[in-house]
């Protein structure tokens, strides 16, 4: 109970200290605090995949693997997010990345898809905010730029989205997210086009630490 007091007045005056024992592992916190650790794995449309995060030196470190449903395509991303206020209940976070996409060029649910190997960086910004000690409320920006290798064309394709994560048990926690925006498609020999784009994420994340 003596201990419990002393953390519980340790926290109060320390909002950084309350901030660093937020949970989450999926999409919260906005970036991880140093010493952390969390793996992921998402479902739904139209990408599928699976994620490593890690704090260190101040920022987080994330990798991630997407599998994109509509357009049979790859993604292998690596990033950083930089944490830039991590307040009592709010944290926000700006992110730069780089992925490889391998795309099929499958038309089936896309005709204005091709086929080719391209870079993806990206740049993001990410907003938590703690609502209980089981909820975070999630708002993210994400604006990838997809720049083909190997054929002439060009992707773009800025995202907002909102949901929530919650805790459910241990180190476990879930997450659901919808995002909206549009895409912005330029295939080779082809004009730029311009469509409405969505996506929608369920999560389940692991917090080791």
């Amino acid at each position: 109970m003596v201990t419990a007091l002393v953390m519980s007045l340790v926290l109060a005056a320390d909002p950084e200290a309350v901030a660093e024992k937020r949970q989450g592992a999926v999409v919260a916190p906005a970036a991880l605090p140093p010493g952390t650790l969390a793996l992921y794995g998402l479902m739904g449309a139209p990408d599928l995949g699976a994620g490593y995060r890690q704090g260190i030196g101040g920022v987080e470190l994330e990798a991630k693997a997407l599998f994109n449903i509509f357009e049979v395509s790859g993604l292998f991303e690596g990033g950083v997010k930089v944490p830039i206020f991590r307040g009592e209940r709010l944290a926000l976070a700006p992110g730069v990345a780089m992925g490889l996409k391998l795309n099929s060029g499958s038309r089936y649910f896309d005709a204005a898809n091709f086929g080719y190997l391209g870079l993806r960086p990206k740049v993001s910004f990410h907003a938590t905010y703690t609502f209980s000690d089981l909820m975070e409320g999630v708002a993210q920006l994400e604006v990838p730029l997809t720049i083909p290798l190997t054929a002439q064309g060009i992707q773009f394709t800025p995202l907002l989205g909102a949901g929530v994560e919650f805790q459910v048990g241990g180190s476990f926690s879930v997450s659901g997210t919808v995002h909206v925006g549009l895409d912005v498609v330029k295939e080779p020999l082809g004009v730029p086009q311009t469509r409405a784009a969505w996506g929608v994420r369920l999560g389940v994340g692991y917090r080791l630490f």
